[in-house]
């Protein structure tokens, strides 16, 4: 319980700094646009930013470091802006990138340790694994349904990884729980399931399958 509480706010404290680093990119993108038309409107001769959009622009390619080229500051202030721009802005845009992959691929080992809630409707959620259900999927497969399978059960990462590599064409996600429980279900999205086959689970004692 108390991993799952540090993990809930890591990841809140990941997306907070992912708002915040987005806010001050946008403001930064925004002032740096405003300054620059403000000085480079008084060269009249070699002014290349007749609107708020050029200038929008051009700092959106220099705080991406594309550096197309196609408008610069002709002034010396405006020059120092550009390069004050090209720095905070490296700094803040890869931060921001960072953040990007760092949650992505914190989404895509949730989804993998079995953790991660469903959003699908119409699916189906299969409680308990047996030989039946190595069969289900086997028929499944032959029949190239496209339907999301949500297994839920306590398994280990390698066993649902060999699923995966058995049956490539189906589409299985995990669930990583006891299906008894009104947690596992409620992250199986259970209530939205077109079917739920509850099966007896070979890794419980013969006598206890049906109690279970």
């Amino acid at each position: 319980m108390k991993k799952r509480i540090r993990r809930y706010f890591k990841h809140r404290e990941k997306t907070r700094r992912f708002v915040i680093i987005a806010f001050f990119i946008i403001v930064l993108i925004i002032c740096s646009a405003t300054v620059m038309l403000a000085l480079e409107r008084q060269n009249k001769a070699t002014n290349q930013y007749n609107s708020f959009i050029d200038a929008l622009w051009w700092a959106i390619v220099t705080i991406t470091t594309v550096g197309y080229g196609d408008i610069v500051p002709k002034t010396t202030v405006g020059r120092i802006v550009g390069i004050g721009l090209i720095f905070v802005g490296f700094t803040l845009f890869s931060l921001f990138t960072g953040l990007i992959a760092s949650l992505m691929v914190e989404d895509k080992l949730k989804g993998a340790r079995g953790l991660k809630q469903i959003k699908s409707k119409e699916h189906l959620v299969i409680c308990g694994w047996n030989e039946t259900a190595r069969t289900m999927l086997k028929h499944f497969s032959r029949r190239g349904m496209d339907e999301n399978l949500i297994l839920v059960g306590d398994y280990l990462q390698e066993f649902i990884n060999g699923l995966e590599a058995k049956f490539p064409n189906l589409s299985l996600k995990y669930i990583r729980g006891d299906f008894t429980q009104k947690d596992a279900l409620m992250k199986s999205n259970v209530r939205f399931a077109r079917h739920v086959f509850i099966l007896a689970d070979d890794k419980t004692p013969f006598e206890n399958r049906d109690n279970r």
